[in-house]
């Protein structure tokens, strides 16, 4: 598989996992102590919600570009800000103490979800290759290292010499 086709799919793992912590971040604040982002079962401690409450509408949203992965240039356009202030907002240990916070719980989520996959993607590897698909065998081998030359053990020169 190549790099392009890998970090395509893994874009397309992490985008409903990134749209679902941006849009928490975004939200209201709620009375509950916890809350549920979108569909997904991440809740949402009351001291976060505190924390949350106290950033301004243009760093909630700020904070939203940058866990759907817009760089700090795109991200401050979108909250109607420029990049010193962005940078401005990021030295702020209130700010970088929350988004440090929500980046860590979107990386952890994703690689669970991630890890869920591995099991599918198991078995559609082997129905391909049972169904005689050259080019996930080979993949795969080339995958785990079984193409590579150093991966075959190579005669000592000392016992060839000796034949």
């Amino acid at each position: 598989m190549s790099k392009t086709v890998m970090s395509n799919a893994v874009t397309t793992a992490l985008a409903p996992v990134v749209k679902a912590a941006a849009a928490a971040i975004s939200a209201p604040p709620v009375k509950p102590v916890t809350k549920v982002i979108a569909s997904r079962a991440l809740p949402i401690p009351a001291s976060d919600e505190a924390e949350l409450a106290q950033l301004s509408p243009a760093q909630l949203l700020y904070l939203r570009a940058l866990l759907k992965g817009k760089n700090v240039t795109a991200a401050a356009s979108e909250a109607g800000v420029t990049r010193q202030t962005a940078y401005r907002w990021q030295a702020d240990p209130r700010f970088a103490a929350v988004l440090s916070t929500w980046s860590s719980r979107a990386l952890k989520l994703t690689r669970v979800q991630l890890l869920a996959l591995t099991e599918e993607a198991t078995a559609n590897v082997a129905v391909a290759i049972k169904n005689g698909d050259l080019r996930v065998s080979l993949a795969l081998l080339k995958g785990v290292g079984g193409l590579s030359p150093k991966n075959y053990e190579q005669p000592d020169v000392a016992e060839q010499s000796a034949k």
